[in-house]
């Protein structure tokens, strides 16, 4: 993807604002329907998405609050249809087109982004989308978006409220103060009956094993900030390596800077946040979008770096020409409906979790040749570690031969997400996940791919070249959102976000990052992973700059 995809407009110094005439023949005309919130009983909505926080978002710029709009000015998308029905139907199949057919294709996958970092991102939206509102404060103020918390990279899923208002989350043994408590995995197979995979579990029933896991309760729920880390195997050894990450830091802090007690904790903290808000603007982010598009947004003056305590040049240049805010950032839903929901095209079928558990998916297909317990065929959550299921890293984040790519970011998911359990999916719901984000995208009216691309100035042919064998006549004149973004992609070669997406990730997480008063940008923009110690050293090592894999190396004792 080029600079040259995207138009600048001139003069351009601050969030521009779209014009579109009264009629735009480009546009497919009609309203949405009113939004609807389809949570179920509260406290049961435990897994991704299935909270519809973006729903109540409203189209004033100018609103204060936890969600809103880029482009508040572009008409939503609408599939064609003269009844609600009928449009759903359009929106089924659009996302009866949109997975992988037939036998595993290897050049599907995505050499460029190690299957890691899939669930790292959703890993980094349990973080940047905490919602405590619950779903029946939602129904009693719906218009009370006031209330949800400004996303930030703070790592909330990690630590709550912190020690003195969740003290359950911690270690409360003589000189642990501050660390997390740890758990270890147990023996779901060796029991009699066999347990289903989503069976409530008696964890005193269970045999330890040596394996670390999550710190759970009597019912084998997790002991965490955010449940949604516990939903499937790989997002919940992800909390697991951050809780270490934690743990190791606060070790040094106490070790080498002789830091104790709520000083030592908050001095870890502060660490373990800067890092990994590091690694999502210069690793994840470069990752999704590209360099080129990246630099455009946030661009690291390395001059800067050379003296810290003399800054000579700003250390960063920031230009957010679409996501802008009066008071403070929000959670655009072209972003967490649309933009960010690429992740889902880059889950893979199947996963091996080290050389002994291999080929498992997330979730069970139709047919198991290998005849395994149902608690061992799959990959959700909710439940303790099975026995030597913990992760080989090496095949989710380095480099060898044996690394298992995320796929491709394009229009194909992986076959499992066309059917999603019912214990994922709910009762009555619909099964397919595209199905699903499509049509959440239509009720929250979304804008069409191709609007927001000409509100960003992206060229004509470019546009073009991402319809072309899109069927105008049955699927609507224009493309929804996430559609679009994905198959941008897919022509780009599926390695990378195109414009409209990779711009939309680059400037949300920029200014998320540049919006939150707590972060490195605006504390000390000076600061850079390789002078974090209290001397000015640096501490996690790495080659070159800071990668998620450092984090996770440096956090379970890899040298």
């Amino acid at each position: 993807m080029s600079a040259d995809d995207i138009q600048s407009p001139e003069g351009t110094t601050s969030t521009p604002t779209a014009t579109i005439p009264t009629f735009d023949p480009g546009v497919t005309p009609g309203d949405a329907p009113l939004p609807s919130d389809p949570s179920a009983t509260v406290g049961a909505a435990t897994h991704h998405g299935s909270r519809t926080r973006e729903f109540l978002a409203p189209h004033s710029k100018f609103y204060q609050g936890g969600f809103g709009r880029m482009f508040p000015d572009l008409p939503p998308w609408v599939p064609p249809g003269a009844s609600d029905e009928s449009k759903v139907e359009v929106i089924r199949q659009i996302a009866e087109m949109m997975f992988e057919e037939g036998r595993f294709d290897p050049d599907l996958d995505n050499p460029r982004i190690p299957s890691g970092y899939t669930y790292f991102g959703q890993f980094v939206d349990h973080d940047i989308t905490f919602d405590p509102a619950s779903s029946m404060q939602r129904h009693n103020d719906p218009e009370g978006l006031h209330n949800f918390r400004t996303p930030k990279f703070d790592l909330d899923n990690l630590y709550g409220e912190g020690p003195d208002d969740e003290p359950f989350l911690y270690d409360h043994a003589a000189g642990r103060e501050g660390a997390f408590l740890i758990g270890k995995g147990r023996d779901v197979v060796g029991v009699d009956p066999p347990m289903p995979v989503d069976a409530v579990v008696d964890m005193r029933t269970l045999a330890l094993t040596e394996e670390d896991d999550l710190p759970r309760n009597e019912q084998g729920k997790a002991l965490i900030g955010d449940m949604r880390n516990d939903e499937n195997i790989i997002v919940s050894q992800m909390q697991l390596v951050f809780l270490k990450l934690h743990n190791r830091l606060l070790e040094h802090v106490v070790t080498q800077e002789g830091l104790s007690h709520r000083q030592a904790y908050l001095r870890a903290q502060n660490l373990v946040r800067w890092h990994y808000q590091w690694v999502v603007l210069f690793d994840f982010v470069k990752r999704l979008a590209g360099e080129e598009m990246l630099n455009g947004v946030i661009s690291r003056a390395e001059a800067a770096f050379t003296n810290n305590a003399h800054l000579t040049v700003a250390p960063y240049d920031i230009n957010l020409r679409f996501y802008g805010w009066r008071y403070s950032p929000f959670m655009p839903v072209e972003f967490s409906a649309a933009a960010y929901r690429l992740g889902h095209s880059m889950v893979r079928q199947r996963y091996d979790l080290n050389n002994v558990v291999k080929a498992r998916p997330i979730f069970s297909d139709v047919d198991d040749p290998e005849g395994l317990p149902e608690v061992l065929k799959d990959l959700r959550g909710f439940r303790p570690l099975p026995p030597q299921w913990t992760l080989d890293w090496d095949l989710y984040l380095g480099d060898g031969p044996d690394m298992q790519p995320s796929r491709k970011i394009d229009t194909r998911l992986a076959p499992g997400l066309r059917t999603l359990p019912v214990n994922v999916a709910g009762h009555g719901g619909a099964t397919s996940l595209a199905f699903r984000n499509l049509l959440r995208g239509f009720r929250m009216g979304l804008p069409s791919g191709q609007a927001v691309a000409r509100a960003m100035g992206v060229r004509r042919a470019r546009i073009q070249e991402v319809e072309d064998g899109w069927d105008h006549e049955a699927l609507g004149h224009e493309m929804p959102l996430w559609h679009y973004i994905l198959k941008e992609a897919e022509i780009g070669g599926g390695e990378m976000l195109g414009p409209v997406g990779g711009r939309i990730i680059a400037e949300v997480f920029t200014g998320l990052a540049k919006g939150d008063p707590n972060c490195f940008l605006n504390i000390d923009p000076g600061w850079t992973p390789a002078q974090a110690g209290a001397s000015g050293e640096q501490i996690i090592p790495f080659d070159g700059d800071l990668e998620l894999k450092d984090l996770v190396d440096y956090a379970l004792g890899v040298t």
